[in-house]
C-alpha cells in the first residue's frame, strides 16, 4: 500500500477481498458455533427426557398386568394394582375402575399383554397404549403419565381406562 492519505485502485481491491475472506471466515465462525449450540440445546432436551423414560413407565405397566392377569386374583389384588399406579386416587374411583376390571377378567381366564405404542405429547405428558388378548376379544389400554416440570421429574400415572373400541387401532389418529 502507497503512504498517501488516499487509496489508490489497486489498494483498495486489496483491502476489500481481505475484508471479503475476514467476512467468510467469522461466517464460518458463527455456522460453527450456532451449530454446537444447536446440538448442545438438542442433548440437553434429550438428556432431561432420558432419565425415567417410557422403560420406567412400561416396567410398572407390565408389573400391573401381571397382577391382574395373575390367577386367581382377588377384588383386594385388584385394589392394590390401581393404587400402586394411581397413587392419591379417590377410593371411590379405584372402586368403580375394580369393578370393571372385574367384569372383564371375570369370565376369561387366560389373557396376554403387549405393547401397541407410545405417543408422547411434548415434553412431560405420554400416552401409553396396551392390547390385552384373551380367549375370546381383545381390550385396549391407555395409561396417561405426567411428570411435573418441578421437583423430582418423576413420571406418575395420572390415568387408566380401557375399551373395546378395536376400529381405533386402524385409524390414523388417535381416539379422543
Amino acid at each position: 500500500m502507497s503512504s498517501s492519505k488516499y487509496l489508490s485502485k489497486d489498494d483498495f481491491i486489496e483491502v476489500t477481498n481481505q475484508m471479503r475472506k475476514f467476512e467468510i471466515l467469522m461466517g464460518f465462525v458463527l455456522i460453527t458455533i450456532l451449530c454446537v449450540g444447536y446440538l448442545h440445546f438438542r442433548t440437553n432436551v434429550a438428556a432431561q427426557m432420558s432419565p425415567v423414560t417410557e422403560t420406567d413407565a412400561q416396567s410398572r405397566i407390565r408389573a400391573f398386568f401381571d397382577t391382574l392377569t395373575s390367577q386367581p386374583v382377588s377384588t383386594d389384588a385388584y385394589q392394590s394394582a390401581y393404587q400402586k399406579m394411581l397413587p392419591g386416587s379417590p377410593p371411590q374411583d379405584i372402586g368403580v375402575i375394580v369393578q370393571m376390571t372385574e367384569e372383564l377378567f371375570k369370565e376369561r381366564n387366560r389373557w396376554q399383554y403387549e405393547l401397541l405404542d407410545t405417543k408422547p405429547v411434548g415434553n412431560d405428558l405420554m400416552l401409553i397404549r396396551y392390547l390385552t388378548k384373551s380367549e375370546t376379544h381383545p381390550v385396549i389400554w391407555y395409561f396417561t403419565f405426567y411428570r411435573s416440570p418441578f421437583g423430582t421429574r418423576t413420571w406418575n400415572c395420572i390415568g387408566i381406562r380401557f375399551d373395546t373400541n378395536l376400529d381405533s387401532l386402524f385409524q390414523e389418529s388417535w381416539p379422543k
